[in-house]
């Protein structure tokens, strides 16, 4: 790199570094916060075309989003929806008896797992003499953890449970984000009926990293699920009743809202680059989401996998807005 590259590159870091001291300096303030995090957002896409090398980002520019994703993990935790979870440790779980979940309503039998499940979520994270408040922790990558927690505890009630893994573009076989991103649930059937229960969807709701100004940033992830649950009433209403109950009858269209916001997650700036709209929907039905998270499709397979995952290269305009209008 020669001196203007790095002269470029000094520039650049000392404003970001800029952006970073005052969110430190703020953190009590979360509206200046995210304001700042916002213009930070749209300053990294301002510089991206000095980053860009025929029309791929040089490492230096990888730098800078390291040090953004640092700014984000420092901030508080917060939700962009009521994070109420229906959890309380001072009320008893509804008593089911092992191998006889039949005799009772689904609901009770359901409202059983999900507190036994939680209530192990919660002393995992407290210590012996706090115990913590469910809606004010991170379940960040506890997902895998607590769906195998609430198969066993199904099981032994006698039903069929089922763990699945939620890979990134439903696509096994290359993380589009280099590592992680992976998401676990659990399938739960009681009857003739077939529940999803995901007891850390959370995770996906935190300030940190919903805003849709994140989309069309080189290197960096998009913008996570909760910012697509919330633009439509009829997801939004669903993504509540799964943050509140850990649960929700797996019906053609909650399967359908459940794995929309993931695969829309998945979509990065080039997407709508190449589509010429902020269309935040999918056309998949619940047939082609089971063949996903069954191994028989993926999201690649309708979908240039160049516009999944990260984006590795720059838009021909790197200041197109995504925020819905």
């Amino acid at each position: 790199m020669g001196y203007l590259g790095c002269l470029r590159n000094s520039r650049c870091q000392k404003q970001v570094n800029s952006f970073r001291k005052f969110i430190a300096t703020n953190m009590e303030d979360e509206n200046r916060v995210l304001t700042a995090l916002n213009n930070l957002y749209s300053y990294m896409k301002k510089i991206a075309p000095a980053y860009s090398e025929n029309g791929k980002m040089n490492k230096d520019y990888r730098e800078l989003v390291c040090l953004l994703y640092l700014i984000e993990a420092s901030l508080p935790l917060s939700f962009i929806v009521d994070n109420k979870p229906n959890f309380n440790m001072q009320n008893k779980a509804p008593f089911i008896l092992p191998n006889k979940a039949f005799n009772y309503k689904n609901e009770d039998v359901l409202a059983y797992i999900v507190y036994i499940a939680r209530e192990n979520i919660v002393r995992h994270f407290s210590s012996k003499n706090n115990l913590k408040d469910l809606s004010k922790i991170d379940l960040l990558n506890y997902c895998s953890v607590a769906s195998f927690d609430v198969k066993s505890i199904a099981e032994s009630l006698g039903l069929i449970a089922k763990v699945y893994p939620i890979y990134p573009a439903f696509y096994k076989e290359k993380n589009l984000y280099e590592y992680g991103n992976m998401h676990y649930f659990t399938f739960v059937s009681i009857g003739k009926k077939l529940y999803i229960v995901d007891l850390t969807y959370s995770q996906f709701f935190k300030v940190s990293d919903n805003n849709l100004n994140r989309i069309g940033i080189p290197f960096l992830g998009g913008s996570s699920i909760g910012s697509y649950m919330l633009l439509f009433e009829e997801r939004k209403k669903f993504a509540e009743a799964l943050l509140r109950d850990g649960y929700v009858e797996a019906t053609e269209e909650n399967i359908k809202m459940y794995f929309d916001g993931f695969a829309l997650s998945f979509r990065n700036g080039l997407y709508y680059e190449n589509t010429c709209e902020l269309k935040y929907e999918t056309s998949y039905t619940m047939e082609d989401y089971m063949n996903f998270i069954n191994g028989l499709d993926s999201q690649i397979n309708h979908e240039n996998i160049e516009f999944l995952g990260r984006q590795q290269r720059l838009l021909k305009n790197a200041n197109m807005n995504f925020q819905k209008r």
